[in-house]
């Protein structure tokens, strides 16, 4: 059974954040969950769609406020987020050629400090990629409960987590990264019984990465202002050493799963848009060797071209189909 708030001990304190507090120590300040705030009053209504060609009806999703804490739209958020992190990421691979793919990595640090994660992850031989902040972990005397709910629900635990009267008493504070990044890493000693890092899997495609993206932002803190992150690139994926050429926002209509056609509103014939931001033409940036006193310029070396290599970036709300009912 899973313990009550106890109050607070000095050991495995459970912890909640405040907006504008620094993260370090946990017996210095709280920490907050993604998704655990006030629920807003949008969030929970689905959109109706109907197809004037087939006459399907769908539902699409919910009509959501897109703000991190709420219990309900914070998956907006996240889905937004893991685009921008991943399009990042994948547009190196379009920019430097390497057929190498990146690798879901993680390592423990003693507190959240992003110089520090940055430093350490550089060491431990990966050369670039995005970090994001994990301050907890789910207590080992909960995981067994918590995992039987998570299957039985068909959820992940996490989500459970975030569901309890009390999420704060099924965690504790062990501040750890997680990182997508590129690199194979320093070496390993077999059967060695010290931590340093470990290498969960490889990322195979740009889907993978969105979907892991995700799912590391559904479970991190919350910012603790408008100009502090939950996640951040790295090395040869920052924008000092990468970026587009080409971007603009394009404007999408949800089609119809039978025919094809643009779906409207019931009872008019509006289509239901939404706008979708395209970063394409990944490049690499390379500072000039030129001995100079002055600042050194930053110029743009092109390594692919621009139409090879496309890694669209979704800002878009996902569509989610509730149910599908033909005409």
């Amino acid at each position: 059974m899973m313990p009550e708030s106890d109050g607070f001990p000095t050991k495995n304190r459970p912890c909640i954040l405040l907006q504008g507090q620094k993260l370090s120590n946990p017996e210095e300040i709280p920490l907050s969950m993604v998704g655990t705030g006030t629920k807003c009053q949008k969030g929970g209504q689905p959109i109706p769609l109907v197809c004037p060609g087939c006459g399907t009806e769908i539902s699409l999703g919910t009509c959501s406020c897109g703000h991190v804490e709420c219990p309900t739209c914070w998956s907006t958020w996240a889905h937004r987020g893991s685009q921008r992190m991943a399009g990042r990421v994948w547009g190196y691979q379009e920019a430097s050629g390497t057929r190498h793919v990146p690798r879901h990595i993680t390592f423990d640090l003693d507190t959240l400090d992003w110089d520090k994660a940055k430093a350490k992850v550089l060491a431990l031989g990966f050369t670039g990629g995005v970090l994001v902040p994990h301050p907890w972990r789910i207590r080992p005397e909960c995981k067994k409960e918590i995992n039987d709910i998570a299957s039985k629900t068909h959820q992940h635990r996490y989500n459970v987590v975030r569901g309890l009267p009390d999420w704060r008493a099924a965690v504790y504070y062990s501040p750890h990264y997680h990182a997508i990044a590129y690199g194979k890493g320093i070496p390993l000693e077999k059967n060695s019984d010290s931590y340093v890092y470990k290498v969960i899997r490889k990322i195979p495609t740009l889907e993978d990465a969105q979907a892991l993206a995700f799912y590391l932002l559904s479970h991190t803190h919350i910012p603790t202002s408008s100009r502090k992150a939950t996640y951040r690139h790295f090395g040869v994926c920052t924008s000092q050493k990468l970026k587009p050429t080409r971007t603009f926002k394009r404007t999408d209509v949800v089609k119809c799963p039978g025919c094809g056609k643009a779906m409207v509103f019931p009872g008019t014939n509006l289509c239901k848009e939404f706008k979708v931001l395209v970063q394409e033409g990944w490049i690499l940036i390379a500072k000039s060797r030129r001995k100079s006193k002055t600042r050194l310029p930053i110029v743009p070396v092109i390594i692919s071209p621009p139409a090879a290599a496309v890694v669209p970036c979704f800002y878009a709300e996902p569509l989610q189909i509730v149910q599908t009912s033909p005409g």
